[in-house]
């Protein structure tokens, strides 16, 4: 079912008329109240809607008929009408029990919040000695790794320690360390392609 409750329908949810209490869905609304307010708050969104879900769909159960024949709405095909029942029955729950459809509204918020914080970043290491400095549109930093191979780090942004490294009059060459990097895909002017890059993000030279 797709999400039941969005900050934007709650405002309009609270001008429900009045005047249709005791309809089938206050009956529905009324007996989903008890369950909601049981809800694992500790869920994510998607895991609250689903279990939101359950509760309207157990309390509507014994009114299956009355919500057939006044609102044309199947139980039983809630693949198509499954949004238009949430959204019906969402209506009279701002009005039975506010609490909670204020409660579901915030932590859908946090949610939101949470969902568009960056990712921390994930960085690989290697341990070797750095060998050669090449200079260009940006520093390529040639590492000799333990196993003898070399690898060519970019180095694109401000990265840990690597200022101190360079800074040294024969621009670190030599210095041994743990080296960290990311893969990126980047634009490669020489083919005209993006292709991996290793993109140098730090490193912690041994003494």
């Amino acid at each position: 079912m797709k999400p039941l409750i969005t900050l934007a329908l709650v405002a309009s949810f609270l001008q429900v008329d009045t005047l249709h209490a005791q309809d089938v869905l206050d009956k529905i609304a009324k007996e989903s109240c008890g369950c909601a307010s049981d809800l694992d708050t500790t869920a994510n969104a998607e895991q609250r809607n689903v279990q939101l879900g359950l509760c309207m769909l157990q309390s509507a159960s014994p009114y299956q008929k009355e919500l057939k024949k006044k609102y044309d709405i199947d139980l039983n095909d809630l693949e198509n009408q499954g949004e238009r029942f949430g959204q019906l029955i969402g209506m009279r729950l701002a009005v039975h029990c506010p609490e909670f459809v204020a409660l579901m509204a915030r932590m859908s918020a946090e949610s939101e919040v949470e969902e568009a914080a960056p990712a921390e970043a994930s960085f690989s290491t290697m341990e070797g000695a750095l060998t050669t400095v090449k200079s260009g549109q940006f520093l390529t930093l040639v590492v000799k790794k333990e196993d003898g191979s070399s690898q060519e780090l970019l180095l694109l942004e401000h990265a840990e320690g690597i200022q101190q490294v360079l800074s040294r009059p024969d621009q670190g060459r030599g210095t041994v360390g743990s080296w960290s990097y990311a893969i990126q895909d980047l634009f490669d002017p020489v083919s005209r392609s993006y292709r991996p890059f290793y993109v140098v993000k730090g490193v912690e030279a041994k003494p």
